[in-house]
């Protein structure tokens, strides 16, 4: 279970999601450069992206620990 993220505090600033939501004017963090063709911007997420963003990294992560566990 991912815990929630706060939407507060240091390295939050008001602009809009880069990731699911797209949603402008709220709180978002940095989260990294998005590279494409042309370049590299900073991306920003809202914590609710971010939960969800955790929660697809953490089950990525556990079914790699469950292909190395199985027998071949």
């Amino acid at each position: 279970m991912t815990a929630a993220v706060p939407a507060a505090g240091p390295g939050w600033v008001r602009d809009r999601c880069w990731l699911y939501c797209g949603r402008e004017g709220l709180p978002v963090q940095w989260i990294g450069p998005v590279r494409v063709p042309l370049g590299e911007a900073p991306m920003f997420a809202c914590a609710a992206c971010l939960d969800q963003l955790a929660a697809l990294a953490e089950r990525a992560i556990g079914e790699a620990d469950r292909a190395a566990l199985t027998p071949r």
